[in-house]
């Protein structure tokens, strides 16, 4: 989703995390970056 240009929230709600900052957490423990590093932003 991130990939092909969605928000960091509206990935976050759309893959049922609460938050931006749940999504975040969880991805930098599975990838060790955040979501806004990896595209840029």
């Amino acid at each position: 989703m991130l990939a092909q240009g969605q928000s960091i929230v509206h990935t976050a709600l759309g893959l049922g995390f609460y938050d931006q900052s749940h999504f975040s957490r969880t991805f930098k423990k599975f990838t060790g970056t955040t979501p806004g590093k990896l595209i840029g932003h």
